[in-house]
């Protein structure tokens, strides 16, 4: 018998060898031989959701046009926008939520689609204390603030900013007019390198517009 590709790790039970390759193989040894069977994966689509989840992922799409690359959620809420987001573009999205059980059921209904480990992963945890690596986001957003550390402030703020990436990184927050202009008024009064803010019907958005800072300041202000 013969192992294509590199060997990374054996087990020995029930009699037979098991074999993994550092290829993705997996290889089972026994006394006798026997025809393989095979199964076939089944998907399970992600629900169709509600029409308001759907338009407002279109609308966040639209007004930052980042339909690929890499995507920040912070809070899960329903789940809803996290769907629609892999359903209308090709964004690999990283959503972040403090609730274990919640994270859990995503984990499950992304996996069963085939999303899971694809373009989508699911950590429980919030951005003002998770170590993610800095600049990866193109895309930030929300569907419950509150679950990931909105009482935050001003860290909040910071760590959001640090997470996006240079020349056009663009975090995008739904929230009534009065709570946008509070959301800009702060992120002005941090003086952020290369920030911009707007806001654009329903949103708050904040956008970096320049290159990254000069890294022992960074270290200083945000590590």
């Amino acid at each position: 018998a013969k192992v294509d590709g590199r060997v990374w790790s054996m087990l020995a039970a029930d009699g037979k060898l098991f074999v993994v390759t550092l290829e993705g193989g997996l290889y089972c040894f026994a006394g006798e031989a026997a025809e393989p069977k095979r199964y076939a994966r089944r998907a399970e689509p992600l629900p169709a959701g509600s029409a308001r989840w759907s338009d407002q992922a279109k609308q966040i799409l639209e007004t930052t046009g980042r339909k690929e690359g890499y995507c920040l959620l912070l809070g899960l809420g329903t789940g809803e926008l996290l769907c629609r987001l892999l359903d209308q573009s090709q964004l690999h999205v990283v959503a972040l939520d403090l609730d274990a059980g919640k994270v859990e059921a995503i984990r499950r209904k992304l996996d069963d689609a085939g999303y899971y480990g694809t373009r989508a992963a699911v950590h429980v945890g919030d951005i003002t204390t998770m170590q993610l690596a800095p600049y990866i986001a193109d895309l930030i957003v929300s569907e419950d603030l509150d679950a990931v550390g909105s009482r935050q402030g001003d860290r909040l703020l910071e760590r959001v900013f640090h997470s996006l990436r240079p020349y056009g990184g663009t975090a995008c927050f739904a929230a009534p007019q009065a709570e946008q202009a509070a959301i800009l008024k702060r992120v002005a009064e941090l003086e952020l390198p290369g920030c911009k803010t707007s806001s654009s019907g329903g949103f708050a958005i904040v956008t970096r517009a320049g290159a990254l800072p000069d890294s022992a300041d960074w270290t200083h202000q945000y590590g």
